[in-house]
């Protein structure tokens, strides 16, 4: 059947590993999908229970020699009989499936096995390590180079995971397999913004008639300030007097009068911040770029980035102005607010820094730690792509049971 997800489980599989995928395609946070897009299924040797590594035993749907010719995917669940001979019976089936278009995934020593066949000689891969890919695949394995240094990755249709990445390997599945999560999330931070700024954002989405679930506020280092960022508050200087917003935002600015009744002096003050070019395409009503990718843009590793930071010497505040009004603005609203400390690199002084928020700011979930090598950081302050990959996936896990 074209719509169904094939699991291929060995004797003594990892049983955890296709939890989450299989769960997301099945389940949904009411419970079990009424008209689910795929049907998930087990194929095995033969049709006899498949014991798991955790002593659970699987009835199978197909053996390989009834399993269907037309299928959505393939996925290859890690354990310790991909190097035994009935393993060696799924070779041809990965091979007809990837010559079909169809979608193949592996994790774990799925992901090896994949590597052992040549079947990631071509793709943009991950595994248990790029020795571990070499040691399985020998001769057969000519694309090194490929190897991603990240949890999980899709490339052409084949998504492949390490051993430690069953949530990440699931998040790849469900893009690629098209499953809607139900969110819809746009990413409205600004890089070197502060409270000030994400105040005005929600008041303008507000006001705008936007309709608003949840917002996740990034709130830790910006809580040792209630002031303006002055390079990301210019961006808003422009609408000073169209909108009323923003007018009531900058009222109580100590230079308030001069940006709203002298011409052209925010422009003369924050011309090096807002831009010549901003400012004309302000004036040609072009839109701006800036929700491109929802809002998303990947960083990448920075070659010579900055990986040490001191906060030693910052404190909170005890009461951030502006950390209340968007708290008070989602109660009136009625929508769900959830507050987070973000991660920093491995070397930075003054981590305590983090203590004194949730001693202050009890609500605010601390998140510092849930991403810790630099390998995921651009800089020491902020993660490159595969570092905001993971620490998505555990927001959507911990929050939205995703």
């Amino acid at each position: 059947m074209k719509n169904e997800v094939l699991f291929v489980l060995l004797n003594d599989y990892a049983d955890y590993e296709p939890a989450y995928i299989s769960g997301s395609i099945n389940c949904d946070k009411f419970g079990m999908k009424q008209n689910p897009k795929y049907a998930t299924k087990v194929v095995a040797p033969t049709m006899d229970l498949v014991r798991s590594c955790g002593g659970f035993h699987t009835m199978p749907d197909y053996s390989f020699d009834n399993m269907p010719e037309d299928y959505a995917a393939l996925i290859l669940i890690g354990g310790f009989s991909w190097m035994t001979d009935e393993a060696k019976q799924v070779a041809p089936i990965v091979k007809d499936a990837i010559s079909k278009g169809i979608i193949v995934g592996g994790i774990c020593n799925g992901a090896s096995f994949l590597a052992q066949n040549g079947f990631l000689n071509n793709v943009k891969h991950t595994g248990n390590g790029p020795d571990e890919l070499k040691r399985w695949g020998g001769d057969n394995y000519t694309n090194a180079a490929g190897y991603q240094n990240v949890q999980a990755v899709s490339d052409n249709g084949i998504v492949t995971a390490n051993g430690t990445a069953s949530l990440e390997f699931a998040v790849e599945l469900m893009k690629v397999l098209e499953i809607d999560t139900g969110l819809k999330t746009f990413n409205y931070g600004m890089s070197g913004g502060h409270l000030f700024e994400a105040s005005l954002l929600l008041k303008l989405m507000i006001e705008r008639n936007y309709q608003i679930k949840n917002v996740i506020l990034e709130a830790d280092l910006n809580l040792s300030n209630d002031h303006q960022a002055e390079g990301i508050s210019a961006k808003f200087l422009p609408f000073l007097h169209e909108s009323e917003t923003i007018r009531s935002h900058f009222e109580n600015e100590s230079d308030f009068m001069e940006l709203y009744y002298i011409p052209f002096y925010r422009y003369v003050k924050y011309d090096a911040k807002i831009g010549v070019r901003e400012v004309w395409d302000t004036s040609r009503n072009k839109p701006t770029s800036l929700l491109d990718n929802k809002g998303y843009y990947p960083l990448g590793k920075k070659p010579n980035a900055n990986m040490k930071n001191n906060i030693a010497n910052l404190n909170p505040l005890k009461k951030n102005q502006y950390y209340y009004e968007i708290k008070q603005l989602c109660e009136q609203k009625g929508i769900n607010f959830i507050a987070v400390m973000t991660p920093m690199c491995e070397n930075t002084n003054g981590l305590d820094y983090f203590e004194k928020v949730k001693k202050l700011y009890p609500e605010i979930h601390n998140f510092e730690k849930v991403v810790s090598e630099d390998r995921y950081f651009s800089s020491c302050g902020h993660l490159n792509d595969a570092g905001a990959r993971l620490f998505t996936a555990r927001i959507l896990k911990d929050f939205f049971n995703k």
